[in-house]
């Protein structure tokens, strides 16, 4: 699987045949369970699209990692482009609209996520889990070492992707993502993903009392603020790719969250 999921990885950053055009293009679209529309109910070897150039259309996205993970969990399929929308994206974005593919092959969720992708994949999906008592735990718990590497990852990132942020030096400890163009965090979507599974997580453990208001703008309560950090520093030790943190930095950002549930933290087998 390890084996596979590089080679993808490999292939969908060097490959000549990215989705820029052409009927040869190739790229990858991510379909939420649930979701409705051309993809919903696809397989291998299937074509779908309407050849009409009308909408709705179909994203292809370049790559798996700029995909927008709007609901999770879902497939990932790679497909190759039979016809283009004639109306397209501006010339940065990482995506291309179609009318029409056809689909070759699922692949694994894994390569969505840069570094270690199948335990991303792992913390991900447990956190529809999450006990009443293992978020107690860690909605006691505090860890200001976490919190400073937290911090830390961040702005080692920020310095490599953009050393002209805005962001660089600023607290980062509610930070999902920055900017407006992927990779948004040091783990790409990944973030993103966690915080609406926690969001749904909350809502069904504590209805309403987890969150508050102010100004309209609806967040974590402090106790769920607090599991929600802890996850998020999880999700960092697991995710970021090596030279943003050494190995005791990894086993340290993660502390608090390997105390309280150790059997779903992930083998790293990056």
């Amino acid at each position: 699987m390890v084996d596979l999921i590089r080679w993808l990885r490999n292939r969908s950053a060097t490959s000549n045949d990215a989705p820029i055009g052409g009927a040869a293009a190739t790229g990858f679209v991510y379909v939420a369970h649930g979701e409705t529309g051309p993809m919903a109910s696809v397989s291998a070897g299937t074509r779908v699209g309407n050849f009409n150039d009308r909408p709705p259309w179909i994203v292809v996205d370049h790559t798996p990692q700029s995909a927008i993970l709007a609901k999770w969990p879902g497939r990932l399929w790679k497909v190759r482009i039979l016809r283009k929308a004639p109306e397209q994206p501006l010339a940065y974005a990482a995506y291309t609209r179609a009318t029409a593919v056809h689909v070759e092959e699922e692949v694994p969720l894994a390569v969505l996520f840069d570094h270690n992708g199948k335990a991303v994949v792992d913390l991900l999906s447990s956190v529809s889990s999450l006990s009443a008592e293992e978020k107690a735990l860690l909605g006691r718990s505090t860890d200001e070492r976490a919190e400073t590497l937290h911090n830390q990852v961040w702005t080692r990132w920020l310095s490599q992707v953009d050393s002209s942020s805005p962001y660089l030096g600023q607290d980062h400890s509610n930070t999902i993502a920055v900017g407006a163009r992927a990779p948004r965090s040091p783990v790409g979507n990944a973030t993103s993903v966690l915080h609406a599974e926690l969001t749904k997580r909350a809502r069904e453990l504590d209805g309403d009392r987890a969150f508050v208001t102010d100004d309209e703008e609806q967040s974590f309560n402090a106790e769920w603020s607090r599991v929600a950090s802890h996850l998020q520093h999880a999700l960092f030790a697991i995710g970021v790719s090596p030279e943003l943190l050494s190995p005791p930095e990894r086993v340290a950002l993660a502390s608090a969250y390997r105390k309280t549930v150790p059997p779903n933290w992930p083998r790293d087998d990056a």
